[in-house]
C-alpha cells in the first residue's frame, strides 16, 4: 500500500515539474517575442466599388502611432488602441488590427460608401448610409446625386432608404443626378439628360415609385414622348401623373 502511495506521490511531482517546466518556457518563449519588433506593415483594404482610401493613407495612421518608426517591440503595441484610432477616420467604416505569426501587422480595413453628395458649411462632402459626412477623396471622386434644400433630412431613415435604394438600382443609379428636399420634405428628382422634373414626394413606398417610373419611362422613351413632359408626379402610388410641355413653351 505503501510502495502504491510512494509512485502515486511520484507521478504527482513529476506531472508538477512537468508542468512548471512548460510554464517557464512558455514565459521565456513569449518574452523574447515580445520583444521581437515589427517586421511589416501590411494594409489589407476591402472597398466597396470606390478607392476613398489607398494603402499609403492607412500607413500613415498606423505609422503615426509609432512615432514614425516601424521598429516597435511587439509587447509596446496596443491593437485596440490602433482600431480605435483608424476607426476615428471619416472614411473608414470599420478595420481589424492584429499581428501575424511572421511578425508582421497587419491592418484590414472597409471603407465607407458614399451615397450622396451634399454641400455643408461651404464645404462639399459626402453622405454615407448612416447619414455621416466623409470629406472628399484626392484618390477618388465618386459619382453620386449631389442633395439640396432642406438637410435635415439627411439624418432620417426614410430619406437614407431612398438614397441606399438609388444607389443599389442600376437604372436610378446612372441616371439622377439631383435630389432636392423642401422644408415640408417632400423630394424631387432631376434625371440626367432631361429637362423634367420628377415628384418623388414623401420618401415612403420607394420601391413602388421606382418601379412605376420606370414603367412610365420605358413606354414614353419607346413612343418618343418622354421628353414632351416638364413634371412627372410619383407622389401618388397608384398611378403617375404627368404633365406635358404647352404648345406655347415649347
Amino acid at each position: 500500500m505503501n510502495f502504491l502511495k510512494k509512485i502515486f506521490n511520484w507521478y504527482n511531482i513529476r506531472l508538477v515539474l512537468i508542468f512548471s517546466i512548460l510554464i517557464i518556457v512558455f514565459g521565456f518563449s513569449k518574452q523574447r517575442n515580445d520583444q521581437k519588433n515589427i517586421t511589416e506593415i501590411k494594409i489589407e483594404l476591402v472597398q466597396k466599388n470606390e478607392n476613398l482610401l489607398n494603402q499609403s493613407m492607412v500607413n500613415k495612421l498606423l505609422i503615426e502611432n509609432f512615432n514614425e518608426s516601424k521598429k516597435v517591440e511587439k509587447k509596446v503595441i496596443n491593437l485596440n488602441h490602433l482600431e480605435k484610432d483608424l476607426n476615428k477616420h471619416p472614411m473608414i467604416e470599420e478595420s481589424n488590427v492584429y499581428l501575424n505569426v511572421k511578425g508582421e501587422l497587419v491592418a484590414k480595413v472597409f471603407d465607407k460608401k458614399p451615397l450622396a453628395r451634399i454641400l455643408y458649411k461651404n464645404e462639399s462632402r459626402y453622405v454615407d448610409k448612416k447619414g455621416d459626412l466623409i470629406p472628399l477623396s484626392k484618390n477618388f471622386s465618386a459619382r453620386v446625386p449631389f442633395v439640396s434644400g432642406s438637410l435635415s433630412m439627411i439624418k432620417k431613415p426614410m430619406f437614407l432608404e431612398l438614397l441606399q435604394s438609388i444607389e443599389n438600382d442600376r437604372f436610378f443609379k446612372e441616371s439622377i443626378t439631383a435630389i432636392d428636399i423642401n422644408n415640408k420634405n417632400q423630394v424631387y428628382l432631376y434625371q440626367r439628360g432631361h429637362d423634367y422634373l420628377i415628384v418623388f414626394g414623401q420618401p415612403k413606398d420607394i420601391h413602388l415609385k421606382m418601379s412605376n417610373f420606370k414603367v412610365f419611362y420605358q413606354y414614353n422613351a419607346k413612343n418618343n414622348t418622354i421628353n414632351k413632359y416638364k413634371i412627372i408626379n410619383l407622389a401618388f402610388t397608384k398611378q403617375v401623373i404627368g404633365s406635358k410641355i404647352e404648345e406655347d413653351e415649347q
